[in-house]
């Protein structure tokens, strides 16, 4: 025995730290194939001194987990001292000489065509992700975590079975079961909203992207602009300094005019200057032609005086030689007069002619001036409308550069929030699925319930994660003592109450060896006001718990129990009764009584039910009315013919179809009985 006992250890060890090594790395096909090779191990056949060649078969259209099968067969060789082959069916129809079956695709292989092929052939079908108990051995992977549920019946009509060690492993109850899947698919559809954020992100980049596209049509639409402005602008400048050099002709042009001005002013004082000796000359001339009349008066009165004598006469001979002398003089200035004039005539024709000529290349300057004046304004004014629109762009350019920063800015926020969100989730979900794991491992395990019952279920549909529901047990002497409570609230609040609830229902019962219901109820309630520090005082929150406590001595068949708000359902001959609680519960209350006891005296075939509120208080139907306690009753009352594991899933049909779309409102916890 006690060599049983160490070799069942070391198998359990061995198959803990098989266990532990697939679970350290990430859940592949290899880790798959290795799983259904250990397994496989695990399980013996009644023939398998009649097998020759082990083999196991994987029943998919997807020969990942074939090939990998493959690799782990070439490496271990044999398996049950028999040498190990693989082989792939595509269809449930061509499965034929195996030992094991692998299917993992519950929508593409239903279990009972499966079932049907392989009957009475002793082959082991193990399954992934299909409901609890529907296969042989099916397992489920939560974060990399393989959880697995056996099948025992279906093991036992193959003719197989697996060690107590290994079977002590599975998951016995449906509720755990659930919770793994119902978990997995919030999981899967976490990772799909992730997902569709993550299209809305690229969506959002899309639409960025299209914008940075028509910014940078709208830079290369300004590049070409400033590109046009640029060749405008050398177009101006050539045009500038062709205008520049016109200008630069015209300046030198106006200093050949006043040059020639200068020149023409000089000539005409060099004439004015000329015109003033002229002028003077003549006054001369006409002076002495006042002198010579005077002379000639003289000489007239000499003259008279000549024939008398001949100095006279020489006088006026002399006079007459003066008078000569003077006219040729008078004579010689008049020829150099006239031909001064003539000259002075032929420059003032000729400066005359001068000045028309300037006169017209002036008004053609003129012309070319306001020509290029005009070029200029012109120049001027396109210059200022591409100033203007250089300005347009320029704020447009800023405006949506405002835009697009602006864009990016909110799309990092929204991205910061977002990541923000997700790993606050995380962590929120992380730290209640740990809850979870610890209230699990505090509540007792279904097992314990086979102890003494012939026939039971456990209901257990948290509304959350955590639950305010629990259900507790223990063993007394000949009794065995059940409690069904609901705890103020659900979710991670009403789960810390049930903690508190099962750690006094342990404390009261199992320590301080107190077994009356009753009494149990009054130290829970002392032990609960106590730790909340309940007064009593307006406005004070009440927390507690409404509770079905009750023993059975499987000796005497006598049912005691007590209750706080929460009946008791008997149904015996297909009648009901209902053992009813007191109207208090486990906390501060107006009224605090003693809890009272109720006796009955148990006949084989009697069907008790305890349940929370969750069922009854349920929205749904037609109607979207509650379920109500009396239908549950009824339900109760109409599955009797059916065994305790049919009618826990009549019940959860009967909840899921009543519920429909809408959301569950409460934790959900019923347990039956049946003696």
């Amino acid at each position: 025995m006690k060599k049983y006992v160490k070799l069942s250890i070391v198998f359990y060890f061995l198959y803990f730290l098989s266990f532990i090594s697939v679970a350290q790395e990430k859940f592949t096909d290899k880790s798959r194939a290795t799983m259904i090779y250990q397994i496989s191990s695990y399980v013996k056949w009644s023939n398998i001194n009649e097998i020759k060649v082990f083999i196991i078969g994987v029943l998919n259209n997807d020969s990942n987990v074939y090939r990998q099968l493959v690799n782990v067969a070439d490496t271990a060789k044999f398996i049950q001292k028999k040498p190990l082959s693989i082989v792939l069916f595509n269809n449930i129809e061509d499965i034929k000489d195996v030992q094991v079956v692998f299917v993992y695709k519950p929508e593409s292989y239903p279990l009972n065509k499966i079932f049907d092929v392989i009957k009475g052939k002793k082959v082991l079908l193990i399954s992934e992700n299909y409901g609890f108990h529907q296969s042989m051995i099916n397992f489920i992977v939560y974060k990399n975590e393989k959880h697995f549920d056996i099948n025992d019946k279906r093991l036992i009509d193959a003719g197989l079975s697996v060690s107590q060690t290994f079977a002590a492993l599975s998951i016995k109850s449906e509720s755990v079961w659930n919770s793994y899947q119902k978990t997995d698919s919030m999981l899967v559809q976490e990772k799909l909203l992730v997902e569709s954020q993550k299209q809305l992100i690229n969506k959002q980049k899309s639409e960025i992207d299209e914008q940075q596209k028509k910014i940078n049509t709208q830079k290369e639409e300004l590049t070409k602009l400033f590109k046009d402005i640029i060749t405008t602008q050398k177009t101006l400048a050539e045009k500038q300094k062709l205008v520049n050099i016109q200008i630069q002709s015209i300046k030198q042009q106006e200093k050949e005019i006043v040059k020639q001005k200068e020149e023409v002013n000089k000539q005409q004082a060099e004439i004015t200057k000329q015109t003033e000796i002229l002028d003077n000359q003549k006054k001369a001339i006409i002076t002495q032609e006042d002198k010579i009349g005077a002379q000639k008066k003289v000489l007239n009165e000499q003259l008279a005086k000549i024939e008398q004598q001949r100095l006279i006469m020489y006088l006026f001979i002399v006079v007459i030689l003066m008078v000569s002398g003077l006219g040729y003089f008078i004579y010689r200035n008049y020829r150099i007069k006239k031909q001064a004039n003539k000259l002075l005539q032929e420059k003032n024709v000729k400066i005359q002619a001068q000045h028309d000529e300037l006169l017209v290349k002036n008004v053609e300057i003129m012309q070319q001036k306001e020509e290029i004046t005009s070029q200029r304004d012109e120049i001027e004014k396109h210059r200022d409308d591409l100033v203007v629109k250089n300005v347009e762009i320029t704020k447009q350019k800023e405006e949506i550069t405002t835009q697009r920063d602006e864009i990016e800015k909110q799309r990092d926020i929204a991205t910061t929030q977002r990541d923000h969100i997700i790993k606050q989730n995380k962590l929120i979900t992380d730290s209640i699925v740990y809850a979870k794991r610890i209230q699990t491992a505090i509540l007792p395990m279904e097992d314990f319930f086979k102890q003494m019952l012939n026939e039971y279920f456990i209901l257990y549909r948290p509304k959350d994660i955590v639950s305010g529901d629990f259900f507790w047990e223990t063993i007394k002497g000949n009794k065995k003592i059940i409690a069904v409570a609901d705890c103020t609230g659900h979710g991670v609040p009403g789960a810390f109450m049930s903690m508190l609830g099962i750690s006094y229902l342990n404390e009261i019962v199992i320590k301080e060896n107190i077994e009356r219901p009753d009494e149990i109820l009054n130290h829970l309630r002392e032990h609960i006001v106590r730790s909340l520090k309940q007064q009593g005082k307006d406005g004070e929150v009440k927390d507690g718990m409404d509770i079905s406590l009750f023993s059975i001595d499987f000796k005497t068949n006598k049912l005691q129990f007590a209750g706080a708000n929460n009946h008791l359902t008997l149904i015996r001959n297909n009648e009901i009764s209902i053992i009813e609680a007191d109207k208090m519960p486990i906390s501060i209350y107006l009224k605090m009584e003693l809890f009272n006891l109720k006796e009955v005296d148990l006949v084989k075939g009697d069907t008790i039910y305890a349940n929370s509120d969750g069922f009854g208080d349920q929205f749904g139907g037609p109607a979207r009315k509650k379920f109500m306690s009396k239908r549950l009753r009824q339900t109760f009352l109409e599955m009797q013919a059916l065994s305790m594991a049919d009618q826990k899933t009549k019940l959860e049909q009967a909840f899921e179809e009543w519920r429909g779309d809408t959301e569950q409102i409460d934790d959900v916890l019923v347990v039956g009985i049946r003696i």
